[in-house]
């Protein structure tokens, strides 16, 4: 139904072409009223006289061609055949062999619906830009909210016709947010959608691991990464989000993962949490390289010969250090203080800083170096070409059709991609009720401080390479796996393991967030090639939320 102002809460595309509609007739004021509502949902008093501001205009938009009219109008989508033919199968079958059949399902869904929500959120925040009516609460609003789109089987201005004969929905969290993260990271819209929702389904790749059974796809250019979430991680991530943006935009080299987005797919009764992150460009094409994952424990982190990624104790005995000059040692080492820092006030632990390296010369130092060099060069996952000889998409744009003389709103067909993604079913009722299904208000985000566009050269980035001191290597550098909170089950983990250990469990991976991060800080120096600080033993000790004195005896 969509008889009611209120319908514009439960489908955001609903609110993406009404607010399209009032800015067609230079309504700002219904515009600001809109936000209102969308803002204060929770707040009766302030929603109802928002909705009675809005009613005459609403009564408008439900009559009018240009409005309401056209909303289920799929008349651009005719002319592509999507998804292409030789996978129809494959989402249509009844008798699903694999996990990798419910792969390419889940895959054409999130696709679908990783475009209608992009592109609606542009369309609703675009017009958005004064929130100082919000106050000093606009950014937790922000963190806090999230957008419902429904995807009917029927399509609609702003989606295809469904495949298969039941409707969807999407949910995307903090989108302000995650706009302005992708901005501060460099990232636009256009290269966003190019990599996740192109029409051609080309090159998906599909990953799983095996010890948490979580499933993962790269885009088919692997510049971003899709990964299922569980609801705490995704609780935790919503938590950090402001920091984390706050934190990039005051150092754009911050090693901290980029996290682009994240959502929540209704699909046959099932919900899936998956978030995108930006892939560490170093991955891309990289040719011969060793890739570490460095967490600065010593107990369980040698990997075995099958492995393709080294930790610990493979470092150590294959690199040493890195061969750093002294400046760049310096800065690499505060940059990464400063990023454990917002881990550490978060209570994260257990993450590791991927190092991969790059010789020009000879990489190959010991067996089990030219074992991991083979193993990173080749494909580790299986890649399926789903070319399905669609042709070029016209230029033109989907949904807001017969708005005569307004811009085109959205962009160009041709940006419609499949998406990498993961597949794991949360737990039950788990992150339901855990973040307000409200919504946010957008507006500007907070001047970087220093521009992304203007990104620092090769060589002196951790995501675009850093070059040694004799010019022969490129280290990039990313912190990954930021989403493990110190909560019961690991503060259990690290006193059991106190005790069978008989009080060597500090050497262990999951150990209390300051000491893990003081550990880690130690360890980072030492292989930068730079001594010990005399406050390395203590490098978090003024902590302001009172709990770093006090969480190891918890």
């Amino acid at each position: 139904s969509s008889g009611e102002i209120q319908d514009v809460l439960g489908d955001a595309r609903l609110l993406a072409d009404f607010t399209v509609f009032l800015a067609d007739v230079g309504d700002d004021k219904a515009i600001r009223d809109l936000w209102n509502l969308e803002l204060y949902r929770h707040n009766d008093e302030m929603a109802c006289a928002a909705a009675d501001e809005l009613d005459e205009q609403w009564q408008a938009y439900r009559t009018s061609p240009t409005g309401l009219g056209n909303f289920d109008d799929t008349r651009e989508w005719e002319p592509h055949a999507l998804p292409a033919k030789d996978i129809l199968h494959k989402v249509r079958s009844k008798d699903i062999v694999d996990k990798e059949d419910e792969m390419y399902a889940f895959a054409v869904a999130a696709m679908v619906g990783l475009h209608v929500a992009t592109v609606c959120s542009n369309l609703i925040d675009g017009h958005r830009v004064d929130h100082s009516p919000f106050g000093d609460e606009y950014d937790e609003l922000l963190a806090e909210n999230s957008r419902r789109y429904k995807i009917p089987v029927a399509g609609s201005a702003y989606s295809p016709k469904l495949i298969w004969n039941e409707p969807f929905m999407i949910e995307e969290f903090a989108s302000v947010l995650f706009a302005q993260l992708r901005s501060y990271c460099g990232v636009t819209d256009e290269e966003y959608m190019d990599s996740l929702c192109r029409i051609d389904f080309e090159f998906i790749k599909f990953g799983s691991n095996s010890k948490s059974g979580e499933f993962f796809f790269f885009s088919y250019d692997q510049k971003f990464l899709l990964k299922t979430a569980t609801p705490g991680e995704a609780q935790t991530l919503l938590h950090m989000l402001v920091d984390m943006r706050d934190r990039i935009s005051e150092e754009p080299r911050s090693i901290l993962g980029r996290y682009m987005g994240l959502y929540r797919l209704t699909m046959a009764g099932n919900l899936r949490l998956f978030f995108v992150m930006r892939a560490i460009p170093a991955v891309q094409n990289l040719g011969e390289s060793r890739t570490y994952d460095l967490k600065g424990s010593t107990r369980n982190r040698r990997a075995k010969e099958i492995e393709h990624v080294g930790k610990d104790l493979n470092f150590l005995d294959e690199v040493g250090r890195l061969e750093l000059a002294e400046a760049m040692a310096q800065q690499l080492a505060a940059i990464h203080k400063a990023d454990l820092r917002l881990l550490r006030d978060h209570h994260i632990m257990d993450y590791s800083i991927l190092t991969i390296i790059v010789d020009s010369n000879d990489p190959c130092k010991t067996k089990d170096a030219r074992s991991r060099i083979k193993a990173s060069s080749a494909d580790k996952m299986p890649m399926v070409s789903l070319r399905g000889g669609i042709s070029p998409a016209p230029a033109g744009t989907i949904g807001a059709m017969g708005r005569p003389g307004a811009p085109p709103p959205m962009p160009p067909l041709k940006h419609f991609t499949s998406a990498p993604m993961t597949l794991q079913v949360p737990r039950p009722g788990g992150f339901v009720g855990e973040v307000p299904t409200g919504t946010y208000g957008a507006g500007e985000a907070p001047a970087a401080k220093s521009p992304v566009s203007a990104a620092r050269p090769s060589g002196d980035n951790p995501h675009t390479g850093i070059k040694s001191a004799g010019g022969n290597k490129t280290y990039y550098f990313g912190l990954i796996d930021l989403l493990v909170a110190y909560t019961k089950y690991p503060k259990a983990q690290f006193h059991g393991t106190q005790v069978l250990t008989c009080g060597q469990a500090e050497k262990s991976s999951r150990i209390p967030p300051r000491k893990y991060a003081e550990r880690q800080v130690r360890m980072f120096r030492g292989i930068c090639g730079l001594p010990r600080d005399k406050g390395d033993e203590d490098v978090f000790s003024d902590s302001s939320d009172g709990e770093a004195s006090s969480e190891e005896d918890s």
